[in-house]
This record gives structure tokens, C-alpha cells and sequence, in this order.
């Protein structure tokens, strides 16, 4: 027989058992909690979350409560929304993204259509000139939202 180590001697010297944790032998990297992603992911390595319902969720608390400064137009409903968020665990690092879509109803004012995605700006479209005041309020509810879910 041949005295080259196989993989299999290694898989045995490496072995986690509960002997040698009650003796101590891991090392401190076996041990160590992971930085980021779930504490099955040790080495860090990919991990990707979903938000979605989260998301949807959210983005309609956040639009509901959208109305312009001197208070004579205010977001009546929030319809249509569709929401994917997530996060990406790689290499200890998280990487958020999202894209939601969504209609905001502004009383008898009309309609504000929306689509935002994550590192592009976003699409904001009024269906009358006096929703555009409207505009910077939605753009700041995007950026509420966006940092909400990279603290996620």
C-alpha cells in the first residue's frame, strides 16, 4: 500500500465530532460566526433572500402617505403594485436590489405611474400637469425605501 495521503484521510483528520469540540480542537475560523447571510454559510460563500411580500408591502405603507407640501393633493390608493427585493450574500459582502411597479391614485386629480429598479432612475409618469409637484415626493419615498432595505 501506498503511503500518499487520499482525500479520504483528510476527511477523516477534519472530521467535526462532539469529542473534538468539548476538547476545543476547532480552530477559530471553524468556529467563528459568519459577517453576513445565515449561520449555515460560514465560508460566506452565496446566499441570496427574497423580500418580496415585504417589499410590496412597504412601498404601499411609504405611497400611501405621499401629499404635496400645502396638503391639497394626497395619495388616495396604491394599486397594481408589484415588488421583488432581495439580497445577495457573496464573499461576506451584501448586495441589495429591488424593482417595485405601481399605480398612485391622487383623488379626482388623476394617476401617478411608477416603475424604480434599483441603480436607475426612476420612472415617474402623472397623468396631469398637477401631479408633477407630486414627482420629488415619490422619488424620495423610492430613496426611503431603498436604504430601509439595505439595512435589511
Amino acid at each position: 500500500m501506498s503511503s500518499r495521503s487520499t482525500y479520504g484521510d483528510w476527511d477523516r483528520k477534519h472530521l467535526v465530532t462532539g469529542e473534538n469540540i468539548q476538547k476545543g480542537e476547532l480552530s477559530s475560523q471553524e468556529s467563528a460566526a459568519p459577517q453576513s447571510g445565515s449561520n449555515w454559510n460560514h465560508a460566506g460563500t452565496f446566499e441570496e433572500k427574497h423580500w418580496d411580500k415585504w417589499a410590496a408591502d412597504r412601498i404601499k405603507e411609504l405611497w400611501k402617505s405621499i401629499e404635496s407640501a400645502d396638503k391639497s393633493l394626497k395619495v388616495t390608493a396604491v394599486t397594481d403594485v408589484t415588488a421583488e427585493a432581495s439580497a445577495i450574500f457573496t464573499r461576506g459582502k451584501k448586495k441589495t436590489g429591488y424593482e417595485v411597479d405601481g399605480k398612485l391614485k391622487v383623488g379626482q386629480h388623476g394617476t401617478i405611474t411608477v416603475h424604480a429598479e434599483s441603480g436607475e432612475d426612476a420612472l415617474v409618469q402623472c397623468s396631469s400637469k398637477s401631479l408633477e409637484t407630486l414627482k420629488g415626493a415619490v422619488e424620495a419615498s423610492l430613496q426611503r425605501f431603498e436604504a430601509e432595505l439595505q439595512a435589511k
